[in-house]
C-alpha cells in the first residue's frame, strides 16, 4: 500500500487467538493503541475488524472493511475445515502454495510478483500463529448478528474478482451497516491492498482524510 503517513499514524496488527473474541480482545487491549482509532482491515482483518466496531462502538471512529464476508454456508465452512486439517497436519508448505495463487488476479500484470511477496509474507509468521488463525475462522465465521450494532462511518471495499466473497458478499456488508459506504477496485481479486494499491491509498485518503 503506497504511504498515508502525512494523514494518518498507522500500525500493523497480527492478529492472534484461536476465537474471534480473542481477537476482538487482541485489539482492543493492545497498548500501542490510542482510546480511539480509525480501523482498516482485509480479509481476516476485515472479519475482526467488523467485530470489533460491533462491540466495542466507544473505540472506533472510522471502519474500512476489504475483502471480507459476514456469512458462512455449507460449501465454505467444509472448504475451510479441510484446510484447517491440512494445517494441523503440519502441511503448512502445501497449504500456502495452493492458496497464495488463488488471492489474487490472474491477469494481472503483478500478479507473479503478488503471489511471491505474500508466500515471503506467510512464511514469516509462526506456523502455530497461521493455524490459531483458522481455527477462530472456522470456529466463528457467521458475523452477520454484528454489523447491525456498527455506528462509526464505514467503507467496504471490494475487489472485483476476488473468488472468495464476491459482490453479493459485499453487498450484504454494505446493506446490514448503517450508511456503509462501498467501492468495487477493478484488476483485483482477494488481494486488493496489494494488487491495487493506489487505487486502495486513494479511496483510503478520501475516506479517512473527512
Amino acid at each position: 500500500m503506497n504511504n498515508l503517513s502525512d494523514l494518518i499514524e498507522a500500525q500493523s496488527l497480527i492478529m492472534a487467538g484461536d476465537s474471534l473474541q480473542e481477537m476482538v480482545d487482541f485489539v482492543v487491549n493492545s497498548k500501542t493503541l490510542p482510546d480511539k482509532f480509525a480501523l482498516v482491515g482485509h480479509s481476516m482483518g476485515s472479519w475482526v475488524g467488523a467485530a470489533t466496531a460491533a462491540l466495542h462502538p466507544e473505540r472506533i471512529t472510522k471502519l474500512v472493511l476489504m475483502d471480507g464476508w459476514a456469512r458462512t454456508n455449507a460449501a465454505k465452512a467444509t472448504e475451510m475445515k479441510v484446510t484447517l486439517k491440512a494445517l494441523q497436519a503440519g502441511q503448512h508448505q502445501q497449504v500456502l502454495a495452493q492458496h497464495c495463487p488463488n488471492v489474487f488476479y490472474a491477469n494481472n500484470a503483478n500478479f507473479s510478483n503478488n503471489v511471491k511477496f505474500l508466500r515471503s509474507l506467510q512464511e514469516s509468521l509462526p506456523e502455530s500463529l497461521i493455524t490459531q488463525q483458522w481455527q477462530a475462522m472456522v470456529k466463528d465465521n457467521d458475523i452477520r448478528h454484528l454489523l447491525p450494532k456498527i455506528q462509526c462511518p464505514t467503507l467496504v471495499i471490494h475487489g472485483r474478482h476476488d473468488p472468495w466473497f464476491d459482490l453479493d458478499e459485499n453487498l450484504f456488508l454494505v446493506q446490514s451497516i448503517a450508511h456503509a459506504q462501498f467501492s468495487i477496485v477493478e484488476d483485483a481479486a482477494h488481494g486488493t491492498p496489494i494488487e491495487q494499491p493506489q487505487a486502495t491509498t486513494a479511496l483510503l485518503r478520501l475516506f479517512l482524510g473527512n
